[in-house]
């Protein structure tokens, strides 16, 4: 294949070989799963989540909470 994968990206990869398509896509998947992963880390340091993933702070806008006086124009 000859492109390292530092090197991948649409521009630079033949999407017609299917070994290089894979290469891509094997790339963009760790890539959004590494930057998921960071946004969980951060997540559960803000008290967001918990380390499972489950939601901990329920607290919304207060326009967003039920009797709210607030028209969406719809």
């Amino acid at each position: 294949m000859g492109i390292k994968p530092a090197e991948l990206g649409l521009d630079a990869v033949n999407l017609a070989d299917e070994r290089e398509l894979d290469a891509l896509t094997a790339e963009l998947l760790a890539e959004g799963n590494g930057r998921i992963q960071a946004e969980i880390s951060e997540c559960v340091r803000l008290g967001i989540l918990d380390v499972k993933g489950n939601l901990l702070r329920h607290d919304i806008p207060e326009d967003m909470r039920e009797g709210a006086e607030t028209d969406f124009g719809g």
